[in-house]
């Protein structure tokens, strides 16, 4: 039944709003010649350009949500996409970027499922330069993830098995990435068969 739906829902934008959910006075407003319709279209990358151009203390704390979103590999996103278009690895990061530039924020720990997911080399690159940062600021990452260089990259590493599913749930090594290279657990197998 759900398929037969989404295949008969069509989406046509709305006449009034050409599809910009903005009400009026909003689709008339302009800052520095660009309407905030136009904004809400751009690119992250290219709203955050544009909001570097503005010399207002008001562009301070958009800005900074902006490159943290940027450093997340999101700035092919557009700044009014719908949540609802994004995948849950976007979602996340988009919370991350959300705590990094919330300066009332009182967590000491970020919890993150599987960050690298689908993600370029390029990207995880930059994205465990950016949790070095959080680190150094004193912030505790606990991830779960898979993917090779992250796990070098990692200060600690809980490996939970023996197997998979409710073959597993028991911690078979708690380690550096070092020592954990040294064990004789199936993640650490695979892990030296890549190397």
């Amino acid at each position: 039944m759900r398929v037969f739906v989404e295949r008969a829902v069509v989406f046509v934008a709305c006449p009034e709003c050409q599809g910009t959910r903005l009400a009026q006075h909003s689709r008339e407003s302009y800052l520095n010649g660009v309407s905030i319709a136009e904004v809400c279209g751009m690119e992250l990358a290219d709203a955050a350009a544009w909001l570097r151009t503005i010399n207002s203390p008001l562009a301070v704390a958009p800005l900074c949500g902006l490159e943290a979103a940027l450093d997340l590999g999101l700035g092919y996103l557009t700044l009014g996409q719908p949540l609802s278009t994004l995948s849950g690895g976007e979602r996340q990061r988009l919370k991350l970027a959300v705590r990094l530039c919330d300066r009332k924020a009182t967590a000491d720990i970020i919890v993150l499922d599987e960050p690298t997911v689908g993600r370029h080399h390029k990207d995880i690159d930059a994205l465990l330069c950016l949790f070095d940062t959080l680190v150094d600021a004193h912030l505790t990452l606990i991830c779960v993830e898979h993917h090779r260089a992250f796990l070098a990259h990692a200060d600690h590493i809980i490996d939970l098995g023996p197997g998979a599913g409710s073959a597993g749930g028991e911690v078979v090594a708690a380690c550096s990435p070092r020592e954990f290279l040294g064990t004789d657990t199936l993640t650490a197998r695979y892990l030296t068969q890549a190397l």
